[in-house]
Parts: structure tokens; sequence; C-alpha cells
């Protein structure tokens, strides 16, 4: 076969995707299926990043050489991931039409290799003079199909940022870097960074988590011994920032959204026995992770369970010193290592979720104790989402407060009313929110 290993096993998850499946687990069985390793593995995740981060803007340049729609699933997939190499990579055209065409050919598809050789052929000539929408006069729809984004989540971006920083964040790309948190009941950071150095891993820590290591050139970072050892766990910077807002609480902790466990483990790490960690989550396969996260980094003090954050917990009424509500979102935040999320929601997503986000944290806030804390946190910047929801839960429960966050400058100078929203072209993270809130009485 010509076609090259890393382009075959790429259209076969952009097929997959296509289809419906979430890009993270089609990624992993295809890789397991082709036993995929090395170069071919790292162009294969090279070519299905840069498809689903482009995929809006593929289509709309392709739209201006053919009817996309009229197109069989897997041509219309060859021609996205072959147009995303063509606009957004450096490798050189010809080679790209080439191996679009020996794809077409090996996937059964030969009839059709004569059309999709034109039609990129037509999109190397001309990719220098795209009729891309004014962003003068059209803005949102400018910024969103040149990114692909949603509109609606484009028209929101510039809304709370202007045009300048709107489309510095709409345009913003994984820089490839790991994010871990260290368990520092069992090695301090320090420790783990001499570590990894060792490894010749290039690391170096977070500028505003306390246990957080950033790493670049890491392959296969579960594979790490650091890892399988209980000293090292993945976990996004904003993530672990939220769970590090529940510093110095002793007692019961609630997280009635769970799984899969990261904000869970990162406060059992960091209160050990002063606190215990009761953790739900509505699947119990999903509650199984929690388990086995806490089973590896060896943490007593996680107590994981099946519950739906939707229906009150009647039996923790009054009962914790502090909950986290990491509630389910749209994610749009995490569009910089899930870049399929831009094409995934609707806007009616948005109000159907923030129904169920209002509901969940009713639910949690029953549950804080007076003086107790309460965190709500989600991975999107959806103001209906975020403050939307905080301002709607305060104006109906006179015993809540919002309160400080704990946040290193220059952070603490955008966390003045207890709210703060990170950003990956300020912060280097998600797009997250995190809000404090105490009950008074």
């Amino acid at each position: 076969m010509n076609v090259r290993e890393g382009e075959w096993a790429a259209l076969a998850i952009i097929e997959k995707v296509s289809g419906g499946a979430y890009s993270n687990e089609a990624t992993a069985q295809v890789f397991a299926e082709k036993k995929l390793k090395g170069p071919a593995r790292a162009a294969a995740l090279a070519y299905v990043r840069l498809t689903l981060e482009n995929w809006q803007a593929c289509e709309f340049v392709l739209k201006q050489y053919t009817k996309l729609n009229q197109c069989g699933r897997t041509v219309r997939n060859i021609l996205r991931m072959s147009t995303a190499r063509l606009l957004f990579s450096q490798a050189e055209n010809a080679a790209i039409v080439h191996g679009a065409v020996e794809l077409a050919r090996a996937s059964g598809k030969g009839a059709q290799s004569k059309f999709v050789n034109a039609v990129l052929r037509n999109v190397s000539r001309n990719k220098e003079h795209i009729p891309w929408p004014d962003i003068r006069t059209q803005p949102a729809q400018a910024l969103a199909v040149r990114y692909s984004w949603p509109q609606w989540a484009a028209q929101e971006a510039i809304e709370i940022l202007g045009i300048e920083q709107a489309e510095q964040f709409l345009s913003s790309r994984s820089d490839g870097q790991v994010s871990f948190r260290v368990n520092t009941r069992r090695q301090t950071r320090e420790e783990a960074l001499a570590a990894l150095h060792a490894m010749q891993i290039q690391a170096e820590p977070s500028a505003f988590c306390q246990t957080g290591i950033l790493a670049a050139g890491v392959e296969n970072a579960t594979g790490l011994s650091l890892y399988r050892n209980g000293i090292l766990s993945l976990q996004g910077q904003a993530s672990l920032l939220a769970a590090q807002q529940l510093y110095g609480v002793k007692g019961t902790v609630l997280d009635v959204c769970a799984a899969p466990g990261g904000k869970t483990c990162a406060m059992a790490e960091m209160l050990g026995e002063d606190a215990q960690i009761y953790a739900f989550d509505i699947h119990p396969h999903r509650v199984a992770l929690i388990q086995a996260q806490a089973k590896r980094l060896h943490l007593p003090n996680v107590h994981a369970d099946v519950w739906d954050a939707k229906q009150p917990f009647s039996q923790w009424t009054g009962r914790a010193d502090a909950v986290l509500v990491d509630a389910p979102c749209s994610g749009l935040g995490t569009a910089l290592h899930r870049p399929d999320v831009k094409r995934n929601r609707q806007l009616a997503d948005i109000e159907a979720l923030a129904q169920e986000q209002r509901a969940i944290l009713q639910n949690a806030a029953r549950c804080v104790k007076p003086s107790g804390r309460l965190i709500y946190c989600t991975c999107t910047f959806m103001r209906e989402e975020n403050e939307a929801i905080v301002q709607h839960f305060l104006q109906g429960n006179a015993d809540f407060a919002q309160d400080i966050l704990y946040v290193s400058q220059p952070l603490a100078d955008r966390a003045q009313r207890g709210m703060l929203q990170l950003w990956p072209h300020l912060d280097g993270t998600d797009a997250f929110f995190i809000a404090a809130m105490k009950r008074m009485r």
C-alpha cells in the first residue's frame, strides 16, 4: 500500500469522529488496532488535530469549489484533512495532493480519485485568495469561519474581550505541553521536577498552581514511572487551581460532579488526614475511574459513590465544610486539547445546560454548613453558564455571599468579585471559570 501509516490512521480517526465518536476515544481505538508508534503515530496525531482545529474553515474553503454534501463521507474526510494540511501546515502541496489521491484509492474510492485531485489542486492554487468574511464588517462571522468556531460563540468572545483579544483567544492552539499535578504526599514538586529532568524531559513549575508542572515532549505520560507510582497525575492547571480553592478546609468535603476524579484527588492530596473527600458521579463506570485514581495515588481519604447531582443530597444537608461543583457544561473552554467540541455544540445546548447547572448548584448549597465554602467552576467562557449562574444563585440564597479566591498575582487583579475567568491567550490554560461563595449563616 502506497499510503503512509500516519495518513491512513488519521483518516480512520477522522472517519470515527465525523460519525459521532469523541476524538480521544477514536484515537485510542485506532492506535490500539493499528499498533501505531513513533513517527507514524506523531504524524497521525498532527493530521487529526489540524483537521479538527480547522474543520469549519476547511468546509468554507471546499464549498468554494465543490458541493461537499454530495460527496460520500470518506471522500469528504479526505478532502477536509488534505485541505487542512494545504492551508495550515508547511508540507509540500504536491505531496499532500498525491497522498490524498492514494488515500482515496486505498479506501475503495478510486473512481473519485480524479475528483479529489481536481478539488485539492484548486485549493492549492487559490489558497492565497480565499474570500474569507471581512472582520471589519462581519467580525463574529469572520472569526467563526477563520478559526472554526460557532458564530454565537465567537460573538460571545467579542462581547467579553473585544475584537482584538477575541481573535487571540479564538485562534489559540495547543503548544503540546503536558500538565501534571504532583502528589506532594509522596514527593515534593522539586523532587518530581528533578526526576523529570533526569529523564531528559523539559519541565517547569506552574506559575500559579503550587503542585503543578508543565512538561514538553512527553509522548506517553501515563507510561512514566512517576505516574504509575502515584507521584504524578494528568490535570490541567485551571482545573488544579479550582481544587486549590479548598485549601485549609478541615472536616467533610463533597465533590458532587467528580468524575474522572482529578479535583477529588487533588483535594485529597492537599488536605490529607484533615479532611474526608466524598465524590459523586451519576455513572457507575465513572465512579470506578475515581476509585482507580485514588488507589493509584494511595489516598484513603477519598470515598466515591454513585449519585445524580440533579437530585437533592438529603443525607448531607448542612453537613459539609466545603462543596465543590464542577458543573456539566458546554466544554467550549477545552478546545485547546479537544478541538472537536467547537463543532459539536449548539446554542440550544447552553440554556439546557444552564438549567441543569442551576439545579446542581442549589442542591450542593444545601449541604454546606454555616461558614462553609462553596466553589462553582466550569470549563467554558459562556456567561450564561458562569456569571449568570452565580448571580442567579446569590439572588435566591441570601445566606450565601461571594468569597475570596486564593490566587496569586497577576490573577488576583482579575478576581476581585470572587469570580475568575481564565483564558488560553492570557494564562496558558483552558478557558475556565471559578467562583467562590461562603455560607454566612
